[in-house]
């Protein structure tokens, strides 16, 4: 049998969560979920908009043929100075061994199913398909939580960076053990598609579903670590998601058992954290017209999408492809405001909530002048493969091919 490392793809590829057996006993179905929440003006989430299953899939699989390599690389399954090691066994194989963990009967023992499986092999893996990555790593949050015994909070991130930059790359991943949060339970919070807007009676709150417990207490946690990228799993079921820039709407994607094959559960979350940071062939949170709009009355800049490079295709003015290529570089100015780089020359930059102003010494745009204070100012959009479009004049000026670094 050979390393993991001998063949990442074909690892990630077989990797599977070996069974958990548990000493507790599972929930009844009309079991409440005891997670303390209570209602908050302040918790903006409205509706939630379900990823297509396939298309999620097979984004996993090609961000994985895209990225992760096929060939032995000459290197140990197990990194010698962080410490971090392919532990999910992928039989017959790899040389993977199960390891022994024993029966979790609280969530401190239960923890350590996620901490030494799942979380240690998805950090060796980006450690190894990506550059300077021994800093990132999934750590517990210790926090003052009246749930502690029953929810756990981890977050993916790296104290490289400052934390206003880092944030909106990082993931946060929450766990309840399965005899607390059931399998149907699971479904539910998948399958919700709205949130009761606060205010409501104290009687309803006492009274809200488990899988609106479950979201209340999701959207907490991300919100209080500025990190849109979630994770929520009982490793019996496994469930990723995003919240939208303005925090009003949420995707998430269907319940993935923990022996799933199709992705595995070592794929999709390896690519779930790339997509948090804007990794190639990932997928990014959707831009809302309807949240664009509010920023825009609220004087608040938009927020441009969660990477920095894109190869776009120009477009004439009538919105016909012009065939030609650009590398387009967005990014934030001292203000946080959004503007983007062309050939090393500033296109346009953002002026005020919603305005842009073009650069005069560019006509990048096919004959349109973006300097002119008449002229209709470039607004971005999302296609309908979630990718960033720039707008002008009602045409496609540019929009996406692909993602480069």
């Amino acid at each position: 049998m050979q390393r993991g490392s001998d063949n990442l793809l074909g690892y990630v590829l077989g990797a599977r969560l070996p069974e958990m057996k548990f000493s507790q006993a599972m929930p009844d179905d009309d079991l409440r979920n005891p997670l303390a929440v209570r209602p908050e003006r302040r918790r903006q989430l409205q509706w939630i908009n379900g990823l297509d299953e396939v298309q999620f899939r097979d984004s996993c699989l090609t961000w994985a043929r895209n990225n992760i390599p096929n060939f032995p690389l000459g290197i140990e399954d197990e990194d010698g100075a962080t410490g971090k090691r392919l532990s999910v066994p992928a039989l017959p194989s790899f040389s993977i061994p199960t390891p022994r963990l024993g029966r979790p009967s609280d969530i401190d023992r239960f923890s350590v199913w996620l901490d030494q499986l799942p979380f240690e092999t998805v950090g060796r893996l980006l450690q190894i398909v990506y550059a300077n990555m021994d800093n990132w790593k999934i750590s517990l949050q210790e926090e003052d939580e009246i749930d502690d015994r029953i929810f756990k909070q981890y977050l993916w991130t790296t104290n490289d960076f400052p934390a206003g930059m880092i944030r909106q790359q990082s993931v946060v991943l929450v766990i309840q053990p399965p005899w607390i949060a059931s399998i149907k339970d699971l479904h539910e919070f998948s399958d919700c598609r709205t949130f009761p807007v606060c205010p409501y009676s104290a009687d309803i709150a006492s009274g809200l579903e488990n899988k609106h417990r479950l979201w209340a207490k999701l959207w907490d946690a991300c919100d209080r670590s500025k990190c849109p990228f979630f994770v929520v799993s009982t490793y019996v079921g496994w469930v990723f998601g995003a919240f939208s820039s303005g925090w009003t709407t949420a995707f998430v994607s269907r319940v993935y058992p923990s022996d799933s094959m199709d992705p595995t559960i070592v794929l999709a979350l390896t690519y779930w954290l790339s997509c948090a940071m804007g990794c190639p062939d990932g997928w990014s949170v959707p831009i809302l017209e309807e949240e664009l709009m509010e920023h825009s009355r609220r004087e608040i800049s938009p927020t441009p999408p969660p990477c920095n490079y894109f190869r776009f295709v120009r477009h004439q003015i009538n919105g016909s492809d012009s065939g030609t290529e650009d590398t387009v570089s967005i990014n934030l100015d001292r203000n946080g405001r959004p503007y983007a780089v062309l050939g090393g020359t500033r296109v346009w930059s953002q002026t005020s909530a919603h305005e842009y102003q073009g650069s005069e010494s560019t006509n990048e745009s096919q004959g349109t002048d973006w300097s002119g204070t008449d002229s209709p100012i470039p607004t971005w959009k999302a296609d309908g493969s979630c990718s960033p479009i720039i707008m002008h004049n009602g045409c496609r000026v540019w929009h996406p091919t692909r993602l480069v670094v």
